[in-house]
């Protein structure tokens, strides 16, 4: 190839994450989670002309860095009100961070950046015995800038004898 640039740049790339689960009793589990994703990455390309001379048809150079971060916390319980009775709830918040700087054709500068804060909240009730399995829950979702989304759920497992065929409905 004649007159192509290739060059290696560099991705910096983290994930981890760490949890703490725990057994207070018999009857109460409840778990706490954390976990960050950060990527950074330089990107650097050249014109890519359609003709000489350029027309508006060929596509300028690049440069720049963009950077993205994802922090997250989850914390969840499980409980277990009476023998057939089981409750869930927890809730969790995430934050995502964007940002690039950078120039286009040499001069024209394209920079931007963006953070965001959510939060959630769910609550689950389930019934179940030998035959009958029942839950009921909902779900609150609250990302900044926009309305709570509610996500209602509900569901039956009916066994129709002791190795018969499941009736299931959600």
């Amino acid at each position: 190839m004649t007159g192509v640039q290739t060059c290696a740049l560099p991705i910096y790339e983290l994930v981890t994450g760490v949890g703490w689960h725990q057994e207070v009793n018999s009857r109460w589990f409840y778990t706490l989670d954390f976990d960050l994703f950060d990527r950074v990455q330089n990107s650097n390309s050249p014109a890519v002309l359609n003709a000489i001379p350029p027309t508006l048809l060929s596509e300028p150079s690049q440069a720049g860095i963009t950077g993205f971060r994802r922090m997250r916390f989850t914390y969840a319980n499980n409980v277990r009100m009476m023998s057939h009775l089981t409750a869930d709830f927890g809730g969790g918040w995430r934050r995502e961070t964007g940002s690039s700087s950078g120039v286009l054709n040499g001069n024209i500068p394209d920079v931007f950046g963006l953070t965001r804060n959510s939060g959630n909240g769910n609550a689950e009730l389930t019934w179940a015995s030998s035959l009958l399995s029942a839950t009921a829950g909902l779900r609150a979702d609250k990302t900044e800038g926009f309305h709570t989304v509610f996500s209602p759920n509900a569901g039956m497992n009916l066994r129709l004898g002791e190795r018969g065929p499941h009736l299931k409905a959600s």
